[in-house]
């Protein structure tokens, strides 16, 4: 991605499959919201994005980064989120996670690192669409799958949407 479509996406202001995190302190949220991305249409998180559309960015050390791969792996069924960065100007990065439309995949669920999680018989699904209030609306999940009988693979009949 280069600077000009950024500023072109937030100047749109955030969307049904656009939103803004203005630092990794929000991985948390940005790993609900994609969960809430791949059980709907698809979009994607700019980490280093106020709210407010200002393009701030951030330095992402080490740390940072693991953090980031930390959350990528709460996702059940595992979850393909591709990762970008953009480095502007002032030598910090907008990270851009982009969470693909996927049919026949989900549901999809996001165990944040809550002291007591969710069970695996009860775990948090976050859903997107028209008759929920937000992208992040919080619901619980039907009956799961043991963790034995947990797919190793997604299915091979998937479908991306442009935004990704």
């Amino acid at each position: 991605m280069e600077l000009n479509e950024l500023e072109r996406i937030v100047a749109a202001g955030e969307s049904e499959t656009v939103e803004f995190k203005k630092s990794t302190a929000q991985i948390t949220r940005a790993g609900e919201t994609l969960c809430a991305f791949l059980n709907g249409q698809g979009g994607r998180v700019f980490v280093g994005v106020t709210p407010e559309g200002r393009i701030v960015g951030q330095q992402f050390a080490d740390s940072t980064l693991r953090d980031v791969a930390a959350m990528l792996a709460r996702f059940d069924p595992p979850a393909l989120i591709s990762q970008d960065r953009l480095r502007l100007s002032n030598g910090s990065e907008v990270l851009i996670l982009c969470a693909p439309a996927v049919a026949g995949s989900g549901p999809f669920t996001f165990e944040p690192a809550f002291p007591n999680p969710p069970s695996a018989s009860n775990p948090v699904l976050y859903m997107s669409g028209s008759a929920l209030p937000s992208a992040k609306a919080r619901c619980q999940s039907g009956p799961s799958q043991q963790p034995s009988q947990r797919p190793s693979q997604r299915p091979s009949q998937t479908t991306q949407s442009s935004a990704c």
